[in-house]
């Protein structure tokens, strides 16, 4: 057995300029207890715009401008908590690319490459194309202050299962400031026959908790009895 790569979770809210320019969402009740759905247009006023800030070095101005109009119009519903996202430690893309190329990781202690692979269940909300830039807007609290970071899309990956997009293993390192970057998946590479693959594996474990046990028991708690 030997472990091909690791994905990790993450959050953040997510804006892609292929995302739908409005939103529904519950106004307040009005006098009669009837809830109107209203439609909020997915941008800032000038007023707002100066509320929020010019965009930081390095973030395009209308990309920025648009997100937090975005962000701010989702605020109070499930959108508004962010997105989820893979960060993975996969050299290539573990699923067909239905679009561009997977993403280039960290070499040579140089910073990674801000790129994402979007997922094909992930763009049934996000939309993107190959060569579209979006916006991550990390904020570790309500009154925290935002961080914003521009991705750039480079491919589409056949995954109909995974949310989002996917983003390397070292971006993440350096973009997750908030919360700790820790595996959530595992993917192994088997030899041979894979039932007889995974019982040895599964014996050579034991085996080595025993060892580390020092007293030839399982212990309780890696869910196994004493002999």
């Amino acid at each position: 057995v030997e472990i091909c790569d690791e994905t990790a979770p993450l959050r953040m809210f997510v804006y892609s300029p292929g995302m739908e320019r409005f939103i529904l969402q519950d106004a307040d009740p009005e006098d009669e207890g009837v809830k109107p759905t209203l439609k909020r247009l997915l941008d800032l006023s000038d007023g707002q715009l100066a509320e929020v800030g010019d965009a930081p070095e390095g973030i395009d101005p209308e990309l920025h401008r648009k997100a937090f109009g975005a962000y701010r119009a989702t605020m109070g519903t499930p959108m508004g908590m962010g997105g989820p996202f893979q960060a993975t430690t996969a050299a290539e893309a573990p699923y067909e690319l239905k679009e561009g190329r997977w993403f280039q990781a960290a070499a040579n202690g140089e910073p990674a490459p801000r790129e994402a692979v979007m997922t094909t269940r992930g763009n049934m909300l996000y939309k993107a194309k190959v060569g579209d830039s979006i916006l991550l807007i990390d904020r570790p609290s309500l009154i925290g202050t935002t961080t914003e970071y521009q991705l750039k899309v480079v491919g589409v990956v056949d995954d109909p299962e995974s949310d989002g997009f996917y983003i390397s293993r070292s971006l993440a390192n350096e973009i997750s400031t908030h919360a700790a970057v820790k595996t959530g998946a595992v993917y192994l590479k088997l030899r041979g026959d894979p039932s007889r693959t995974l019982e040895r594996a599964a014996r050579e474990r034991s085996s080595e908790r025993e060892k580390r046990d020092g007293k030839g028991n399982r212990r309780p708690e890696d869910g196994g009895f004493a002999r």
